[in-house]
């Protein structure tokens, strides 16, 4: 007796009760539902076809983030991926895995979803989608860079006034130096260091400074040193940090002359460089 063979007809029955994905109300069918009779070898056949020519030429595609973003540390951002079929209709999958190239800890799943836990850095995002065709896609986007918000470097001035009594009048003597700051990757540790010339009481004061601080949700904190004749001037540094803008100022004495310093920067670029 000839074995007993599907008929195209009840193959397609069999296929309507399977999973499906939808693609802009249409429903497609994606394979023979676990357990069901699969009437023998050619309605397996049939049903690899039918998926093999359903997802035939999908695509996948990362929405958000966009290549080149910047994404604030510890911060939520919106993450996007998207496979679209033939036509180029977008589906409803899923089964969507996400990576970085430089954070191998981060390992999120799914179409659409919020996320703050990347680390800081410069990266390239992976996601990767398996169909159920047995096809994988993946598709990358690069440097998306995460750190503190306020991390980058800064150049403006540190302007220097000192007061002088000469004959019972009280002038004021004043130096500006160009000054670069750097707040680092996390945000947490502020640099910088400025030159500038002060002639005071019939000296020109060459004086170099460095400060070192701390960012403390915005306020900064910290030390700015003066370096005269080889010898180091502590003082301490007040200010602010915030919408790419720093300033602040310290007070202190040369000589028994009183020195107020003030610092005005603005971020030129979120890139962090020591400046060596």
């Amino acid at each position: 007796m000839r074995a007993l063979r599907l008929s195209p007809l009840l193959s397609l029955f069999v296929l309507a009760c399977a999973p499906d994905y939808k693609v802009e109300g249409e429903v497609q069918d994606t394979g023979v539902p676990s357990g069901a009779d699969s009437g023998g070898d050619s309605a397996t056949d049939d049903s690899e076809a039918f998926l093999d020519e359903v997802w035939a030429g999908a695509t996948l595609r990362v929405l958000a983030p966009a290549s080149g973003d910047f994404l604030p540390l510890g911060e939520p951002a919106d993450f996007e991926a998207v496979v679209y079929d033939a036509a180029g209709n977008p589906t409803d999958f899923t089964d969507i895995t996400w990576g970085s190239d430089i954070d191998g800890a981060w390992l999120p799943t799914g179409k659409v979803f919020e996320d703050a836990t990347l680390n800081v850095g410069t990266h390239a995002l992976t996601a990767t989608a398996k169909l159920p065709s047995g096809d994988t896609l993946a598709y990358t986007i690069g440097g998306v860079l995460v750190q503190h918000e306020d991390a980058g470097t800064y150049v403006g001035t540190l302007q220097i006034d000192a007061t002088i009594e000469y004959d019972g009048q009280a002038f004021t003597v004043t130096c500006i130096g160009a000054l670069t700051m750097v707040v680092d990757q996390t945000g947490e540790v502020v640099e910088g260091d400025s030159t500038c010339l002060l002639s005071l009481s019939g000296f020109d004061l060459e004086l170099e400074y460095a400060l070192n601080l701390e960012n403390d949700e915005g306020t900064l904190t910290g030390e700015a040193a003066a370096v005269v004749w080889g010898y180091e001037l502590p003082s301490e540094f007040t200010g602010e940090v915030g919408e790419g803008l720093i300033g602040g100022g310290f007070e202190t004495e040369i000589i028994g002359t009183p020195l107020v310093g003030t610092v005005e920067v603005e971020r030129i670029t979120r890139t962090v460089s020591s400046g060596e």
